[in-house]
């Protein structure tokens, strides 16, 4: 664990042309980090677009969505502004597919019992809380409102050095999306 935060090691006897290939290490570590980070997104950014074409299902979404996700906040820490646009059209491009998907499917998962569709707001306490309760292990239930899935990714490891995680998922909100309808929701079950 110790190793993975040292940048670089020098062994003795000490050269001088270590000392300067470490510092040039140093110094273009951040330059380095944007390259990687542009190339990994530039790689996955072909997969992403192809996926708006098929026809995909509530899970393939949710992949995406994390996908998305990932990138943007790997594009901050790597400040690349010409990527991070890149990144934004691409979101706005998945915003528009998704939200026809949304339309011609939202319905169905509020009405027909048998199609195949994602956990809503109004299940979660039925289907994921509900069965912890039923053991001897006590349940912590946090809810946080309007909290989107980039921001609990960076709230995830302050969170995590304090508690265990035993599940991390994604969930679909029912529409409104407005505190009042959605959280709601998901204590009503309704």
């Amino acid at each position: 664990a110790i190793g993975s935060k040292i940048a670089d090691y020098l062994i003795k006897p000490i050269n001088p042309n270590q000392v300067l290939l470490s510092l040039k290490k140093l110094l273009e570590n951040k330059r380095l980090v944007s390259e990687k980070t542009t190339t990994g997104y530039q790689q996955d950014f072909r997969n992403i677009s192809m996926a708006f074409g098929d026809n995909m299902n509530y899970e393939e979404w949710a992949e995406i969505y994390n996908k998305l996700v990932f990138w943007e906040l790997e594009m901050e820490k790597a400040e690349n502004k010409s990527m991070s646009e890149v990144l934004e059209n691409q979101k706005t491009e998945a915003n528009t597919y998704f939200t026809r998907f949304l339309t011609e499917n939202y319905e169905d998962w509020l009405n027909e019992p048998k199609v195949a569709k994602p956990l809503l707001s109004h299940q979660i306490m039925r289907k994921k809380v509900f069965p912890l309760m039923n053991s001897e292990v006590p349940v912590f239930f946090f809810l946080i409102d309007n909290l989107r899935l980039d921001q609990w990714k960076v709230m995830e490891p302050f969170v995590l050095e304090l508690f265990t995680s035993e599940e991390n998922s994604t969930y679909y909100s029912i529409l409104p999306t407005t505190t009042a309808y959605a959280r709601n929701a998901i204590f009503s079950g309704l």
